[in-house]
């Protein structure tokens, strides 16, 4: 993972996933428990804000748990 996401940066799925080391259903799964807030730029379009990927991380590390 890199070290300074930029605040403002907008991933895509399959960049999230890449950086995390996850799939795309684990981050959906992420969206349903309210972990990841998706930013919809249309129907098909989804973002995620580097600052809520930053939030959902430190949750992660407080609580001990592993992405």
């Amino acid at each position: 993972m890199r070290n300074a996401l930029i605040e403002d940066e907008l991933l895509n799925p399959k960049q999230l996933g890449d950086m995390l080391g996850v799939s795309r259903k684990s981050i959906r799964r992420y969206e349903l428990a309210g972990l990841l807030n998706p930013i919809k730029l249309n129907k098909r379009v989804i973002r995620y804000a580097a600052s809520d990927i930053q939030k959902m991380l430190s949750k992660f590390k407080q609580a001990g748990g592993v992405v």
